[in-house]
């Protein structure tokens, strides 16, 4: 069977075969705990104030610890209209969904609820909490969300037997959706911002249709499932996007975008690009989708080397260099045949000056390899 495998596979020429390392690490904010529970595999219904869990029989296999947190900080501000209530410290494989159940909201305005995961980031190589919308019901009063069955580790994965899952569920108001003319993106965003997101759902369709189409020709078939969540929230006024792994696999990547910045549209545009190529790569790492969210790719400098020289297909700067490379530009000087750099992320981005005069000298086909 003949396979394609673009740029990103002479990574291969760099990259050993690291086992899955958490980098960067900085701890979460979980809030104030108010359940702390051990519960068995009759299941149980947890309830504090306006929050309840509903976790049926067979869930868990064995008595499992379940701690849950309130958090009332959230990026969404003004808009949030609960807390953001964090299940901590879940075992993978759980046997049954379970359902929140989210008392004394206001329904006679439109809500939207997002699901958080705390989970690794490529585009910062940090482990950060991140969001998505979440289908919901509104029943007898409250908001019902299902919490899917948690992932299983498989799947060529070196993540420790123990390692465990911290997700959460909040509500916000004034929020609006649509989906991307190709249909391959939805997108959530405040509702002061609508003009704007339709303006970054055309950059994503743009980034789908480049890195689909010659001279890149990646395969997109390992998801199957489309269209693919983006958040458009306040983020820390360093960021402008990031993409997102999930635990639960490549069908539910998704990407961030900094509601902040939609004022600056050049680099919102570069930005979708960037990130989603992340996804791309994301699809040709053969780890399981429970380490690509928990760990660190094993070749991450390079994956964002490759990511910062693409994003000249999404400027019309003639010249265009990456404001990425800016305190990096001597990284080609270290070499590229150590994996373990004390800043992978900003030798990448130093790096992409090599991939750019790699693909001038062999052009893009010419460094596919075919297996």
């Amino acid at each position: 069977m003949k396979y394609f495998i673009g740029l990103l596979s002479i990574v291969l020429l760099f990259a050993s075969c690291s086992k899955d390392d958490k980098s960067n690490d900085p701890e979460i904010n979980l809030g104030d705990l108010i359940i702390d529970q051990t519960v068995t595999s009759a299941g149980a219904d947890l309830v504090s104030g306006d929050f309840s869990l509903s976790i049926p029989e067979g869930t868990f296999s064995a008595a499992t610890p379940v701690k849950i947190s309130k958090l009332v900080e959230t990026p969404f501000s003004s808009d949030a209209v609960s807390p953001l209530y964090f299940l901590t410290d879940l075992p993978p494989s759980s046997g049954q969904p379970m359902e929140v159940k989210l008392s004394g909201l206001d329904l006679s305005q439109p809500l939207t609820v997002f699901f958080a995961e705390v989970t690794h980031v490529k585009s910062l190589d940090s482990t950060l909490t991140v969001y998505r919308k979440i289908e919901h019901l509104e029943i007898d009063g409250k908001i019902v969300v299902t919490i899917p069955r948690t992932p299983s580790i498989y799947q060529k994965s070196n993540a420790p037997s123990d390692e465990k899952l911290t997700i959460g569920v909040m509500v916000a108001k004034s929020q609006q959706s649509l989906t991307s003319s190709g249909g391959h993106f939805n997108l959530t965003f405040p509702a002061s911002k609508a003009s704007q997101a339709s303006t970054v759902a055309s950059y994503l369709e743009e980034a789908y249709t480049t890195f689909n189409s010659p001279p890149f020709s990646f395969d997109y078939s390992n998801r199957t499932s489309w269209p693919m969540s983006v958040t458009l929230y306040p983020m820390d006024n360093t960021l402008y996007g990031e993409q997102v792994s999930s635990a639960w696999g490549d069908n539910y990547a998704s990407i961030s975008i900094n509601s902040e910045k939609l004022n600056e549209m050049p680099e919102i545009r570069v930005t979708a690009g960037h990130e989603f190529f992340h996804f791309v790569q994301s699809l040709y790492d053969p780890r399981s989708g429970f380490s690509k969210a928990k760990f660190a790719s094993p070749h991450y400098w390079f994956d964002e080397a490759v990511a910062v020289w693409s994003e000249e297909y999404f400027t019309d700067v003639s010249g265009y260099t990456s404001k990425a490379r800016a305190g990096n530009e001597l990284a080609p000087f270290e070499g590229g045949l150590n994996d373990s750099k004390p800043d992978a992320r900003g030798y990448g981005y130093g790096m992409s000056t090599a991939v750019k005069h790699m693909v001038a000298k062999y052009g893009v086909e010419k460094i596919k390899v075919d297996l």
